[in-house]
């Protein structure tokens, strides 16, 4: 038996998301950055991800009734179902990657690359494709 949608998680995880785009978004704005800053980008990078991650081991609890440990094997069921272009998945295995990097080998970011991620506004893709996960549940 299927398990049940959980709308507050649901809810809670969406506005968490907001929250850190809305971060970003302001951070965007920005044409350098001190150390605070860095950090605010870093941690708003990693929950926003996190989240991502959760969500995906989320849909595909409720709509397949499977399980997932590892953070990109929730990515790849999805990709392989169909939920997820070639080009959003290549895109999702450089979140998780990057989100790696930021929780285990954090003294070598390059924050060349978080400048660009934040004025390319790159983070976008994650909210985007949470809602369209939930249209799907």
């Amino acid at each position: 038996m299927p398990e049940k949608r959980d709308l507050t998680y649901e809810k809670e995880l969406i506005k968490t998301v907001q929250k850190m785009e809305q971060v970003l978004d302001e951070l965007s704005k920005e044409s350098r950055y001190d150390d605070r800053d860095f950090l605010a980008i870093e941690r708003a990078l990693q929950v926003s991800v996190e989240s991502f991650i959760g969500f995906c081991r989320y849909t595909l609890k409720i709509k397949y009734s499977q399980s997932v440990s590892k953070s990109r094997e929730a990515v790849d069921e999805l990709f392989k179902r169909g939920h997820f272009t070639e080009d959003q998945y290549q895109q999702f295995l450089g979140v998780i990657g990057f989100r790696n990097i930021l929780v285990h080998d954090y003294l070598n970011v390059n924050y060349e690359v978080v400048k660009g991620i934040v004025h390319g506004r790159k983070y976008h893709i994650i909210q985007q494709s949470i809602q369209e996960l939930q249209s799907i549940m």
